[in-house]
């Protein structure tokens, strides 16, 4: 860092450098206080060191097509070595005004070179005369404010080149920055920036200045004055008096205790201390309040003072400042003495001000600790109070002892009253017993009015009996009538039977041919390739039309497992649509309406493909519909063209297994709901009776609940998919028919799996909870497999309940239910084991062999016997819930009067109900 006498000289040696170069290069767009870096800006491209030296030497320098900054900069040092010129190194301009010692080299070579014109300039026109010189020089001590043209009527390169002049800068200029410590009257007369700078301040164009006037200088020493004298706020108006303090002089001890007493002294225990908290919360506040006030005050004065030393150092700065220039000139040192002293002056006055600050934050803390000794008063004022409330306690605590004993004698003279009270009452029951003998006189009174209302239901029961022979006449001639009715409707009626007839022999049929293709049906479907995978290498090396497909593994050219063949039911290409492959399970849909079970499910490894079979994928077209959704579709359409012959009733429930736990995809949080698997027969399909069951009317309603199954279902992500089912999900459509012209009802099940793929935790990089998903979903299809495996040997011993999945499809994969399997396999080189593990399964599946399914149709008259079965146990109930009720009315009976009734008749009275409740029975 510099001193500030060697910082004023490089000021001003900057200033005369860019005046020159104003003058010899062109106009800058140069501040009017210039910096060094103003300075740099304009060296650092080199351009302007060009020119200059240029136009000094008068040789054309091709410095245009140099590219390059340092390249321009070294054509300048070389030429000015050749002028004999002080030098710089080209790194200078990159430290520039960070480092003194290339500041001062760069300024000494721009000084020389300067001084190098003049001399050239000098020396091409004749030199002044002595008595001119002189002129000059008192002219320049008259007037320090302005610059005297040294080359005036010289001309360069034949042109005349005008010098341009310093001047006086007018009241317009930019003003000092205004202290925010001063008031708006004397920060207004505060004079402007420049004129503080002296000459160096503004540099304008024109013609030669003469001297300025005396009134022009009076005005100048104004403004000088007004800037370094600025006079300080007296003491008086800027002390702070702070009312918190005075009014806590002026609070007593004796006067608050007074006040206390007079707002507590009506109030009761328990209002006292809540009163005394809200009135201390209340003072805390204020005196907090009061602190930060003073706080802040004593923040602001602090960056008042902090203002005002920053102030005295820009004033000692200037002065500094003008004391360098005061070396300059024999005149300009006697004015700036003059100001020098009136800075002293100033700098005197802030340091007053600075004392006075200093005492006024003394007097504040002085205030602040006052304030914390009232606080403490109050506090011992409070401790006397609570003491005052405890001494009260303690007498309403004796209060309290007095007022039990008065209570205790009165309770004794209450139980004197009660023992009179239970006298009364003796009297009371022997006036009842009197009372009870004229009951019983009444009821041997109304015992005879009952035997003459016996006699009269004798009289109605013949009434009735003449109704019922009038109601057997009218019967037999209805009867009549309906014979002749009959001979009518009888072409009808034949014509009727004739169809449901042949409908029904169409139906069975239709169902003997699926039957014969097999309970459990395999159909294979092989996944297209997804995006970015290669299509020239494919395991599949060949599907046949009946149902063939021959796999490879094009790794290996040679051995026993190069190719393995497989035979299924049906193969689906990768090129088959959704339409293709429902078309030949559509048969299977019209079972459910006849009342058979169906199980179509989804089998393969991960990201085969079997959501997108079941499901189709998400918000698709009618084209992409799944399994799922036109299954449904086709059962509403059926059972629309057979309401005239077939009422059906379709429910829905949409279950999932997820980590071996069953939850319900219809309920809005099945998380923490447990449901159980029932295999029972006489549930009519209903494996899971606890899991939600919602009525649908159409195929809009079956959509709805499937996507907030689909919504509700686990899914996460996965090397191999970024959707991968994480759960079993089975859709579960329960359908009841009931025949119009028999009455006989059929009871259909429609179980849509989707099973989770199986997957090697190696390549779908399963972690965390993913991984757990994994061997949950792996051991369900392991005991799947095992199921399968027993159905296939005809084992004694099927394990279904290794497994909640097995459990859950127990029906369908024991005889009871039709069954379809999809096998799903990806053509990809990197799936060849699974895809061979999964076929070996499905050929496994399909040599299984269940037995024919059963129809589950129940007539009519079995319905009848079984409601009938059901109302007579109910009416059993009813009648032993009645004698039991009786039997406690009898025992009551007896023992509030024996007399009442006699023995025998109460006995003959329950001989009746028995034989009645027998009858019934029976």
């Amino acid at each position: 860092m510099m001193d500030g006498a060697a910082w004023c000289q490089n000021v001003s040696q900057i200033r005369l450098l860019l005046i020159w170069f104003q003058n010899v290069v062109g106009p800058f767009n140069v501040p009017s206080n210039p910096s060094e870096e103003d300075l740099w800006l304009i060296l650092q491209d080199g351009r302007v060191l060009c020119d200059l030296i240029s136009k000094i030497s008068g040789v054309e320098y091709n410095f245009h097509n140099l590219p390059l900054p340092c390249d321009r900069v070294n054509m300048f040092l070389s030429a000015a070595a050749d002028m004999k010129l002080p030098l710089f190194e080209a790194t200078d301009l990159d430290e520039g005004c960070y480092s003194s010692s290339s500041c001062k080299r760069i300024i000494d070579c721009l000084l020389s070179l300067k001084n190098f014109q003049e001399m050239n300039e000098l020396k091409e026109k004749p030199s002044n005369s002595p008595t001119d010189s002189r002129q000059h020089r008192s002219e320049h001590l008259e007037n320090p404010g302005k610059l005297v043209d040294c080359s005036e009527n010289g001309t360069q390169k034949g042109h005349l080149q005008p010098r341009r002049r310093w001047k006086i800068p007018s009241h317009e200029n930019t003003p000092l920055t205004a202290d925010p410590g001063l008031p708006s009257e004397q920060q207004s007369a505060l004079p402007p920036m420049n004129s503080v700078y002296g000459p160096d301040s503004l540099i304008t164009d024109g013609q030669p200045q003469t001297g300025p006037s005396p009134q022009h200088l009076q005005q100048i020493n104004k403004k000088f004055h007004d800037i370094l004298g600025i006079n300080m706020k007296t003491d008086s108006n800027s002390e702070v008096e702070s009312p918190l303090g005075k009014n806590l002089e002026n609070v007593s001890m004796q006067s608050l205790s007074g006040f206390v007493t007079a707002v507590f002294g009506n109030k009761q225990q328990d209002d006292v201390a809540r009163h005394v908290g809200n009135m201390l919360r209340k003072v805390l506040e204020e005196l907090e309040r009061c602190f930060t006030s003073q706080n802040q005050k004593v923040t602001k004065l602090k960056s008042m003072l902090k203002e005002h030393i920053n102030r005295e150092n820009k004033l000692a700065s200037r002065a500094m400042l003008l004391e360098t220039l005061a070396t300059g000139a024999g005149e300009e040192v006697k004015l700036l003495s003059r100001h020098l002293q009136q800075i002293k002056i100033e700098y005197k006055r802030a340091e007053d001000d600075k004392e006075m600050k200093e005492a006024m934050i003394e007097s504040m803390q002085k205030e602040k600790s006052e304030c914390e000794v009232a606080l403490e008063n109050l506090k011992r004022e409070l401790e006397e109070v609570v003491k005052a409330d405890q001494e009260r306690f303690r007498h309403l605590e004796s209060e309290k002892i007095e007022l039990e004993q008065t209570l205790k004698a009165k309770i004794h003279e209450k139980q004197t009253l009660l023992q009179e009270s239970d006298k009364k009452i003796q009297e009371l029951e022997a006036v009842i017993a009197l009372e009870m003998e004229t009951i019983k006189r009444k009821c041997e009174q109304y015992g005879y009015f009952i035997n003459f209302q016996h006699q009269l239901l004798k009289d109605v029961k013949w009434v009735l009996h003449s109704l019922k022979q009038e109601v057997l006449f009218l019967k037999n001639g209805y009867e009549e009538d309906l014979k002749a009715l009959e001979g009518q409707l009888c072409g009808l009626v034949h014509a009727a039977v004739s169809y449901h007839r042949v409908l029904a022999e169409n139906r069975l049929l239709y169902n003997e041919v699926q039957d014969l293709k097999g309970n459990i049906r395999v159909y294979c479907r092989i996944r297209p390739f997804l995006l970015g995978q290669s299509t020239k290498h494919s395991t599949v090396e060949y599907v046949g039309e009946n149902g063939d497909i021959l796999i490879c593994n094009p790794l290996k050219q040679q051995g026993k497992e190069v190719a393995k063949a497989f035979t299924f039911n049906k193969i689906f290409k990768p090129s088959s649509t959704q339409e293709e492959v429902f078309r030949d399970t559509r048969p299977l849909i019209r079972s459910v309406l006849d009342g058979f079970n169906v199980c179509i499910f989804a089998y393969g490894q991960t990201g085969s493909g079997k959501t997108y079979t079941m499901s189709g994928p998400s918000s698709s077209s009618d084209k992409d519909w799944g399994v799922n959704y036109r299954a449904l579709n086709d059962l509403f359409e059926i059972s629309r063209s057979r309401k005239d012959v077939i009422n059906y009733e379709v429910g829905v429930q949409m279950i999932e297994i997820y980590n071996e736990q069953v939850r319900d995809l219809l309920f809005i949080d099945s998380s923490n709901r447990r449901l159980e698997i029932r295999n029972n027969s006489q549930l009519n399909g209903v494996n899971v009776p606890d899991a939600s069951m919602l009525p649908v009317n159409s195929t809009f309603d079956v959509f709805h609940l499937m996507k907030i199954g689909q919504k509700n279902r686990a899914i996460g992500a996965t090397a191999l998919n970024e959707r991968s089912s994480r759960s079993h999900s089975v859709l579960t459509v329960h359908v009841r028919g009931t025949e119009l012209s028999s009455g006989a009802i059929l009871h259909g099940c429609l179980h849509l799996v989707d099973l989770a793929g199986s997957e090697r935790v190696d390549r779908s990089e399963a972690t965390g909870d993913r991984l757990k998903e994994a061997q949950h979903i792996n051991r369900s299809l392991s005991a799947l497999g095992d199921v399968i495996a027993a159905l296939a040997q005809r084992s004694s011993h099927v394990p279904y309940r290794n497994s909640k999945l097995t459990q859950l499809l127990q029906d369908s994969l024991g005889g009871q239910a039709k069954t379809l399997m999809f096998v799903h396999i990806s053509p990809d080189i990197d799936s060849y084991g699974e895809t061979l593990s999964t076929l070996k399964f499905a050929q496994r599946v399909a040599s299984v062999e269940l037995g024919a399914a059963k129809s589950n149709k129940e007539s009519k008259e079995l319905r009848d016997l079984k409601e009938q079965v059901a109302s007579l146990k109910e009416l059993v109930s009813k009648k032993d819930m009645e004698i039991d009720r009786l039997l406690k009315g009898k025992s009551r009976i007896k023992g509030i009067s024996g007399s009442l009734f006699s023995e025998s008749y109460l006995d003959m009275q329950d001989q009746r109900l028995r034989r009645q409740t027998l009858d019934s029975k029976q």
